[in-house]
């Protein structure tokens, strides 16, 4: 931010100086979230007493917190430090909807890691959420119930952390883009077990970044493997997605080709991988649609548009019973 605002490409400045002793323009600065500043009139005007009445001893005051994820009521609430996480996500924001239970929580931003529900106590201050190897960071709070996939959720946010490099160190620049390589291929159906110890020479490897992006990048990665280790062993293992949605572990079929549904979802599919059934090779199937595997890119149109006619199998599952 203060090479920005200096003109220059946004990147990190080597520490010391501390942008406290020369910042922008080598001038002494201080460099906040909008949410400190906007505490600092009130505990001017009411001393820091009054603030430390709400929250714990190590995170006095309140906290915005963002809640978000499978939740009947997202939204953005005030609460002071120490609230237990489940207060947040299952009281006021409502939890997953009838049928569905947690699975884990994303906290503190896209650096943030991944927690299992079973965390879902957890006081709402720094100290608990360090023991656990994540962070708390910008209070936002994500919940993902048992249809989300774990390793899909890691690759999205290891995904953000390559694109927010500034491509100033290779560590990050570099490692962050070998781990976002590793899990797409994991999530293709080409994972391998030696790639667990990969994902720890590259954790071990960013720890010496120039800045907190890098050294955090790992934090979700670290998550998956501490905390939902079995699903990311499926994965590799068993060429298995438990939830779903890895693109080349599954399939698409249609178990209906006359459902009147799929004219619309045949129109919406962005590769055109629904196809009229019926043709000169085909006289012999039913009329209708079936779906052309390799156009589909499983973006799950189709069934959000035909639930009763699509279904999802397990790709490599399928091709061993056809053998």
């Amino acid at each position: 931010m203060i090479a920005s605002v200096e003109g220059l490409r946004g990147m990190p400045k080597i520490r010391p100086p501390f942008p406290a002793q020369r910042g922008v323009f080598d001038m002494p600065s201080n460099v906040n979230n909008t949410e400190t500043y906007a505490n600092v009139p009130l505990i001017i005007e009411r001393g820091a007493a009054w603030y430390r009445e709400h929250g714990t001893e190590s995170d006095p005051g309140t906290k915005m917190f963002s809640i978000s994820g499978a939740l009947q009521r997202p939204g953005i609430l005030e609460v002071a430090f120490g609230l237990p996480m489940d207060r947040l996500l299952l009281e006021a924001g409502g939890g997953p909807e009838a049928g569905h239970t947690p699975k884990g929580i994303q906290p503190g931003g896209p650096l943030g890691g991944l927690l299992p529900a079973s965390d879902l106590g957890l006081a709402l201050e720094r100290p608990p959420f360090t023991e656990r190897g994540v962070l708390l960071g910008s209070g936002g709070l994500i919940l993902f119930d048992e249809r989300a996939s774990a390793v899909d959720l890691t690759l999205y946010f290891s995904e953000f952390c390559e694109d927010e490099s500034c491509g100033r160190c290779t560590t990050c620049h570099g490692g962050s883009q070998r781990l976002v390589e590793l899990l797409r291929r994991v999530m293709e159906g080409g994972g391998r077990r030696e790639d667990l110890e990969r994902i720890g020479v590259l954790d071990r490897t960013l720890q010496n970044a120039n800045c907190l992006h890098g050294q955090f990048t790992p934090y979700a990665v670290r998550g998956l493997v501490n905390y939902f280790r079995d699903e990311l062993d499926t994965q590799i293992d068993e060429k298995r997605d438990p939830a779903r949605v890895a693109p080349g572990l599954i399939r698409y079929i249609i178990s209906d080709p006359e459902a009147p549904e799929l004219d619309e979802a045949a129109e919406l599919c962005p590769t055109d991988a629904i196809v009229a059934r019926g043709s000169e090779d085909e006289d012999e199937q039913p009329a209708g649609w079936r779906i052309d595997d390799p156009k589909c890119i499983r973006c799950d149109v189709c069934r959000e548009v035909a639930p009763q006619a699509v279904r999802v199998e397990d790709r490599f599952v399928a091709l061993l019973e056809s053998v």
